[in-house]
């Protein structure tokens, strides 16, 4: 379930602008669905029951403290405002994103600790990948110049006539 949570960023060298541009770089998550997001850090959990991610994406609710941050030039406290998913230590959950990876989130209504009604992460899985091969052969394999024009004149005659 995600939490919202305020991780002290250094923006000494911050304005308004720059803020702003990196806030609104977000995915902005309104409404329920599947989407694919960004983690921006996991890290661990102080009591070390598990991870938190952090996701480079807001909903409605964040949007609203992110204004109240920048209108109060609380900068760091706006920047550090973004959904995050806990993955409890022996859950389930076999997958932990690492930083920059983009991954698949589910989002839903969920009751935070007031009691409210909010959007919150209900699944966080990979994205699939697919395999790629290695060119070796392609291009003929021959070890001369005039075997390996051949093959990648048939490769290349091929794919125009696919056109």
């Amino acid at each position: 379930m995600s939490q919202e949570k305020h991780f002290a960023t250094k923006s000494a060298n911050y304005d308004l602008a720059r803020v702003t541009n990196i806030v609104e770089s977000r995915i902005f998550i309104s409404a329920p669905g599947k989407y694919q997001v960004k983690v921006r850090s996991v890290n661990d959990l102080k009591d070390l029951t598990g991870k938190m991610v952090s996701l480079q994406a807001f909903t409605p609710s964040l949007a609203q403290l992110i204004k109240e941050d920048l209108a109060g030039d609380d900068y760091g406290k706006a920047l550090d405002r973004m959904m995050l998913h806990r993955i409890w230590t022996g859950s389930t959950a076999k997958f932990v994103p690492q930083a920059g990876e983009t991954v698949n989130i589910v989002v839903s209504y969920v009751t935070n600790k007031q009691g409210d009604q909010v959007l919150g992460i209900t699944e966080l899985t990979a994205i699939p990948v697919s395999i790629a091969k290695n060119a070796k052969g392609m291009f003929g394999g021959s070890t001369t110049n005039e075997g390996n024009k051949e093959k990648v004149n048939e490769i290349f005659v091929d794919e125009k006539e696919n056109e």
